[in-house]
């Protein structure tokens, strides 16, 4: 299954968004309000659960060329890879 959202034009540089992104701290910024969990695991992962989800970790596997910032679940109980920035 493949999930497309809505693509967001920012008014930041490439360097500031990259940079924010890259940061898993800031994740917890961007996650809905329905979020119940938000735990920094170490240096890659973290971990969220949203309000009827069972809990995720996901864990930064690409960071490069300051245009993709790439995701994946790293817990085993479910599969998911986001790609949560792309420099159009």
């Amino acid at each position: 299954m493949k999930i497309e959202g809505e693509l967001i034009r920012l008014n930041k540089n490439q360097s500031e968004v990259y940079q924010f992104l890259n940061t898993l701290e800031n994740y917890s910024l961007i996650m809905p309000e329905s979020n119940k969990v938000f735990e920094i695991l170490d240096e890659n992962r973290f971990k969220f659960g949203l309000k009827g989800m069972p809990e995720i970790v996901l864990k930064l596997i690409e960071g490069n060329d300051m245009d993709t910032i790439v995701l994946s679940s790293d817990n085993g109980t479910s599969k998911l890879l986001m790609q949560s920035f792309r420099c159009l």
